[in-house]
């Protein structure tokens, strides 16, 4: 039987521990899942010579790894605190790119976005491809809290944690010091209620269940 194929899309702090808990006890690992597990490649944005990693594909694109389609699993560690797992399919259908992948949606909207202050979202995915091709790791996660086990609790994320009872105060906030570019997924009622929260003075852009909404600098 084959062996099940990761990629690791981040290699600072939790993406090192990760690649390193997974060589030290692929056996383990392997035994109890009945199928072999191996480390096939890894995105980092820097050399990390302290990792042994002979033998393993490295990249500097973390979406070279997520469309690999040799690729089995991804771990998706990117901005600090932002943690993805996803099982990706050999071959993903193009009517499901625009819904699933932000990636493209971002690069269209890259340089807006780029020339914001502050960054939000309320999908961590979509919040890893802001961190990831923007180069900036401090983008605010709008009521994800449900999604992310560990990582906002720590001190170091608190700042990054935007609940949904105090986004206004926050908008108001991050407008006084220049623009605000949100990255939302719509998936619902819940996600509809978040962008009512917003301010109504926005740019908009749409694409699939994914909104851009870009607010110029100072509060309405």
């Amino acid at each position: 039987m084959k062996p099940v194929k990761v990629g690791i899309c981040g290699l600072g702090t939790v993406g090192g521990g990760t690649f390193n808990v997974l060589q030290r006890n692929a056996e383990e690992i392997s035994r109890r899942a009945g199928r072999g597990i191996e480390v096939a490649q890894i995105a980092t944005r820097s050399p990390k010579p302290q990792f042994e990693t002979t033998g393993i594909a490295i990249t500097n694109d973390v979406f070279a790894v997520a469309t690999n389609p040799e690729i089995d699993i991804v771990i998706e560690l990117v901005g600090g605190s932002l943690l993805l797992v996803g099982v990706l399919p050999a071959a993903i259908p193009e009517s499901v790119v625009a819904n699933k992948m932000p990636d493209q949606f971002v690069l269209e909207h890259a340089r807006e976005l780029g020339e914001t202050a502050s960054l939000l979202s309320n999908d961590l995915g979509a919040a890893s491809a802001l961190a990831w091709r923007l180069k900036r790791p401090d983008v605010a996660l709008y009521n994800t809290i449900g999604e992310l086990k560990y990582g906002l609790a720590y001190p170091d994320g608190a700042s990054q944690r935007v609940d949904p009872d105090r986004v206004q105060q926050w908008m108001h906030d991050a407008r006084q010091r220049g623009s605000v570019g949100v990255l939302m997924r719509v998936k619902g009622e819940d996600e509809l209620r978040e962008i009512d929260r917003l301010p109504k003075d926005g740019k908009r852009y749409e694409q699939g269940n994914l909104v851009i909404l870009i607010f110029p600098q100072g509060a309405s």
